[in-house]
């Protein structure tokens, strides 16, 4: 295989951006791959491309029609009264991006075929480790709004545990329906069984029951690792429901009424999720998700570097159908 790479600095950059552009799609899986939330997303189908737009609109059901659901006999009057049982919430776009760089003293010691490949592989693994820990970091945050890391992304602290921010430019205050059932563990009272915060099958069933409406059902408990070992040591002798498919996507994984319980790192200390994929989304430009750009040389440096840019964010259209645990301890 010859690449030309010699011949002229243009050549360089072509097979550069050439290259990196095949394993773009492997870049994605991976990256998608690598983290229990993001990993669920995608699997439920709900990292979701759309064309674009000033804003990102989530369509959502705001609370029932029963006023104009009523029973009658013969020419009995039916409730017409207009209702807004559907309105929007509206999430910003926040745009993340990644760099690789490559110097000139990187290219003249990888000047070999085999030496270059390996270079642009090694470097594509550091880009996509890093993408990794900051869409997991922002994930878990409560970022993207003013005075909290405005450009993040939404993550699980704005969506879920937050019961007073406006989320979607919907006020929580003012709409009890928008909020999920969040549970402290630390306020006496919050439980009606005990006044501990130490984690119990209670605490998890009674948050669980609260998220479900009908069928409709958490499907995933993401929590931190002490915890996740806690859950692991209230389980009978020989009892762990290890869900397979998880361990071969190479997560540790136990069960939770069905529902798989993991841990991850980057989850805030004492906190535990249950979360419906159902109404969160990774919504993403179609035409800026993980695109990368060409390798450009600047006149002032002695590198090539290309910008992998993603447009999108996190988002919520039913917050009651989520749940979470803070103020936890093992002991």
């Amino acid at each position: 295989m010859a690449f030309g790479y010699k011949d002229t600095d243009a050549n360089w950059s072509d097979i550069l951006t050439t290259t990196f552009a095949k394993v773009t799609p492997q870049f994605v899986d991976q990256v998608f791959a690598a983290r229990p939330l993001a990993y669920f997303l995608a699997r439920a189908g709900q990292v979701i491309q759309i064309d674009g737009g000033a804003r990102i609109q989530e369509a959502l059901i705001a609370k029932d029609n029963s006023t104009n659901t009523v029973t009658y006999t013969g020419a009995g009057t039916i409730s017409n009264t207009a209702q807004e049982e559907v309105t929007s919430a509206i999430y910003e776009w926040k745009q993340l991006a990644s760099t690789v760089s490559i110097t000139g003293i990187e290219e003249a010691q990888n000047s070999g075929e085999a030496a270059f490949l390996d270079l642009l592989n090694t470097k594509i693994e550091i880009a996509r480790e890093s993408v990794v820990q900051k869409m997991n970091t922002m994930f878990y945050a409560a970022g993207g709004v003013s005075g909290t890391n405005p450009t993040d992304f939404h993550g699980l602290q704005l969506l879920v545990k937050d019961q007073t921010s406006v989320v979607g430019g919907i006020d929580p205050d003012n709409n009890s329906w928008w909020k999920a059932k969040v549970h402290n563990a630390a306020a006496a009272g919050d439980f009606s069984h005990t006044d501990s915060t130490v984690l119990d099958r209670t605490m998890m069933t009674n948050v669980f029951n609260d998220a479900s409406v009908g069928g409709d059902t958490p499907q995933f408990i993401i929590t931190t690792q002490d915890l996740h070992e806690k859950y692991e040591g209230l389980l009978q002798a020989n009892v762990r429901h290890q869900d397979a498919s998880l361990a071969d996507a190479g997560f540790q994984a136990l069960e939770f009424k069905g529902r798989p319980i993991l841990f991850d790192d980057d989850c805030p200390s004492g906190e535990m999720y249950f979360i419906n994929p159902k109404y969160l989304r990774l919504k993403v430009h179609r035409d800026r998700f993980f695109k990368a750009g060409p390798f450009i040389q600047p006149t002032d440096k002695d590198t090539r570097t290309m910008k992998m840019l993603t447009y999108g964010n996190l988002t919520i259209n039913s917050r009651r159908h989520q749940g979470m645990i803070h103020g936890l301890t093992t002991a």
